[in-house]
């Protein structure tokens, strides 16, 4: 199991729930559930946010996550 993280939407309507494992992060929100390739989600987060590193709770220096 990895780390679960539940979201209400602004409205507070709905709740969205969101796992990471080593190899995926899995979305649920509704009746839907959706699987991504966990690197695949990292490099596009620090595309379109244009974050330069992403520390993870738990993970020290000695990975790096730069962007090219």
């Amino acid at each position: 199991m990895g780390q679960i993280v539940v979201v209400k939407e602004v409205d507070g309507g709905r709740e969205v729930e969101m796992e990471v494992t080593p190899e995926y992060l899995y979305l649920e929100t509704g009746e839907h559930c959706y699987i991504f390739d966990r690197a695949i989600v990292l490099h596009a987060m620090k595309k379109m946010f244009r974050i330069s590193v992403i520390l993870e709770h738990g993970q020290g220096l000695e990975e790096d996550f730069a962007l090219p």
